[in-house]
């Protein structure tokens, strides 16, 4: 009968600290601990695997060499010395990496002389990887090695850039949305859309990805099409990767849970769940002991 008992507790108790886990851990958009689907726990812990570094103070940022800054989804404005910054390391042939569908990281860009914008929108396509309207599919447009390897990634409500050149566009059975029909309207024209650029600025080098949810948690389980490609190519990158903590985390709205489309995504939580259901038939079933 105590070792009833005691199983009964057991599970019961480790089903509380699973939840508890679950829900103690961050909840901001794109957050590196933000295990959910809007997060980038899993993208974060693969940088560190690869040897990626945090970056939570930008005055460290101009003396060094061979690398490459992130940002994704910054959540606030930079200062000027934080652009300073970010203008001195460009100079000794550094790369910054932008992945941002606002108009947050277009001050930045502009003072870093760079003529690539991010044109916030909201696109539409007929060609895309689900039946969810948000999973647009970028082609790769020409040759870079952040690009080796890959044909097309599934986006996930993704905005456009201009300027530059375009590594990553849409199909030409691309429109922005503005009617808000999900239909092609008179002033809605099908054409493509630049998602991915590069550009040779003070020395260095500007990539612009207007999708950051290409990071998150709920992309990170595709199968299909070419992200984890891509996402390998950025991290097996010969540069030293340097990741923003200082803008990120707490950004806009980033789009769909496309993770109900895609095999074994959400499994932590169905675990979870099965495992409280069970506790709690267990429990019920032996009530009669207590």
């Amino acid at each position: 009968m105590n070792r009833d008992r005691i199983l009964v507790v057991a599970i019961v108790a480790l089903s509380l600290v699973a939840i508890a886990a679950h829900f103690s851990s961050s909840a901001d958009e794109y957050g590196r601990d933000n295990p959910r689907w809007n997060g980038t726990s899993q993208f974060s812990a693969a940088a560190e695997r690869h040897g990626a570094i945090a970056l939570y103070e930008y005055g460290s940022l101009p003396g060094r060499s061979d690398s490459m800054l992130l940002i994704i989804a910054p959540a606030r404005g930079f200062a000027e010395a934080e652009i300073g910054a970010c203008s001195e390391f460009l100079t000794r042939g550094n790369t910054i990496f932008i992945a941002d569908d606002g108009r947050g990281s277009n001050i930045l860009l502009e003072k870093l002389g760079s003529s690539v914008r991010i044109v916030p929108s909201r696109l539409r396509s007929i060609d895309r990887a689900f039946s969810h309207p948000d999973s647009i599919l970028g082609y790769t447009e020409r040759p870079d090695d952040l690009v080796q390897g890959v044909n097309a990634v599934v986006l996930n409500r993704p905005s456009y850039v201009t300027g530059g050149e375009a590594l990553i566009n849409t199909s030409v059975l691309t429109w922005e949305e503005k009617s808000g029909n999900y239909e092609v309207d008179a002033g809605e024209t099908l054409t493509n859309y630049a998602i991915f650029t590069r550009e040779t600025v003070n020395g260095g080098t500007v990539y612009v990805l207007a999708d950051p949810s290409i990071f998150i948690n709920g992309m990170q389980a595709l199968d299909v099409q070419d992200n984890r490609q891509f996402i390998q190519n950025i991290l097996a990158t010969p540069h030293q990767v340097i990741l923003d903590q200082v803008h990120c985390g707490g950004a806009a709205p980033i789009g769909s849970d496309l993770s109900g489309y895609l095999p074994g995504a959400g499994m932590a939580i169905k675990i979870i769940a099965t495992v409280c259901s069970l506790a709690a038939i267990i429990y019920l079933f032996y009530s009669k002991i207590f």
